[in-house]
């Protein structure tokens, strides 16, 4: 792809992304008191940096602009350095995916969460927690070597504020599980060389503790 083809390709997307910003970007990025020049410089950015989502918007636009609305939608930021919210092409269309940092966003949100954590057990590592009336998790890391391979649970701890603490807990097999349930499953997952402090398992872990929550969006 030469210069003057990706410069063309970015005129026609920012020309398509202003008519979105004078309909439907205005009121989405108003509610969430999101500049939107500062949301079209981030959108833009994040095309102009990645030459599979270029060719993906050239053959597909509308699923391009499809993710650029939910994530307005949702008041999280376009940029990938920020983590909240990524465009990830596959083929020919855009696939919205919310980050760890954006997911905590959301929770965090509604206004009851005060903090919220997850974190990798691995074989080797003293771990124990319980259920029921009086539920306890007790977490005390060894194992220097923490990778996929010796990765037995995640959990995620959300602590509200009446000061109450909420917590869920997955094993490997039950990670894997929910992966299995996925349409176009990341490479991400269980990838040490993608993902080496294995965020998208803590993702999925906070993703179940959520359902426990207070409702965020």
């Amino acid at each position: 792809m030469n210069s003057t083809t990706n410069h063309d390709q970015v005129s026609k997307f920012q020309s398509q992304l202003e008519k979105y910003q004078k309909t439907v970007l205005f009121d989405l990025l108003k509610q969430h008191n999101i500049p939107q020049h500062q949301f079209s410089h981030l959108v833009t950015t994040e095309l102009k940096k990645n030459h599979r989502m270029m060719e993906a918007f050239e053959k597909n636009p509308s699923s391009l602009f499809a993710s650029i609305i939910h994530c307005a939608e949702i008041g999280l930021s376009p940029s990938q350095d920020v983590g909240e919210f990524y465009f990830v092409p596959q083929n020919d269309y855009i696939k919205p995916l919310i980050g760890y940092k954006g997911l905590c966003t959301l929770i965090m949100r509604s206004g009851q969460v005060k903090l919220i954590h997850a974190e990798t057990v691995h074989r080797g590592d003293d771990f124990d927690y319980e259920l029921g009336l009086y539920p306890k998790l007790i977490h005390k890391p060894k194992n220097l070597v923490r990778n996929s391979q010796t990765l037995t649970h995640v959990y995620a701890i959300a602590k509200l504020s009446n000061h109450e603490s909420v917590f869920k807990v997955m094993s490997t097999q039950e990670i894997r599980m929910i992966m299995g349930t996925m349409d176009g499953v990341s490479n991400l997952y269980l990838n040490d060389a993608k993902d080496p402090m294995l965020w998208m398992p803590k993702k999925t872990c906070i993703k179940q503790l959520a359902k426990l929550l207070p409702k965020y969006y």
